[in-house]
């Protein structure tokens, strides 16, 4: 509310790198078409918070952007523009400005600021958050797998899938929430379901 000029300057850059996509064009996945994303910005929302504070060069810009590409985008040997580094270097100074705003407004200083944004950050942009075409194809395997587990199993199963998928860094478990174990015969079954989620973690 104080700072929507700001804010929305950091939004402009952010959505600029976010809509950022692959030379290849789109392809039909299970859901309809797919167009492969060049930067992955979990990755760049993560790094921000430990990036320096001060002058941050278009060589510091184009390594953050060399660690953020999409494995679809490490082809690409052009996949960092010049457009892009100067997206990143706009977006790095409103955040950092924001940064010092959020201080002010939090009567804090900004090492314990940033202690408490890193920690958010990390469990907001974790890299193995799901996505559409991870539904769709954890889906089709839960369904494949459903007639060799008990109707208590299969929920169990679904269960701590959802439970790895709790991001909000402000959620407090009920109390009356039972502990969820991975019984020896769902152990496989949690693993296989995670790797679908990593191997589909870039997808829409």
């Amino acid at each position: 509310e104080r700072h929507l000029r700001l804010i929305a300057q950091l939004e402009s850059s952010f959505k600029r790198l976010e809509y950022a996509k692959t030379k290849e064009g789109h392809y039909r996945v299970p859901d309809g078409l797919n167009w492969n994303m060049l930067y992955v910005m979990r990755t760049l929302l993560r790094a921000l918070p430990e990036s320096d504070a001060g002058n941050f060069t278009k060589v510091e810009a184009r390594l953050l952007l060399s660690q953020a590409l999409s494995a679809a985008a490490h082809e690409d040997l052009h996949a960092i523009r010049q457009g892009h580094v100067r997206e990143l270097i706009q977006l790095h100074t409103c955040y950092w400005r924001l940064m010092d705003r959020a201080g002010v407004i939090a009567a804090t200083d900004r090492p314990r600021l940033l202690k408490v944004i890193q920690q958010r950050s990390i469990r907001l942009n974790q890299e193995n958050r799901i996505t559409g075409d991870a539904i769709c194809m954890l889906a089709e395997q839960l369904m494949s797998q459903r007639k060799q587990l008990s109707s208590r199993q299969f929920h169990k199963l679904i269960e701590i899938i959802i439970r790895e998928q709790v991001l909000n860094p402000d959620h407090q478990p009920s109390p009356y929430q039972p502990q969820l174990r991975a019984e020896v015969q769902l152990e496989p079954l949690v693993r296989r379901a995670l790797r679908i989620v990593r191997s589909y973690r870039e997808g829409l």
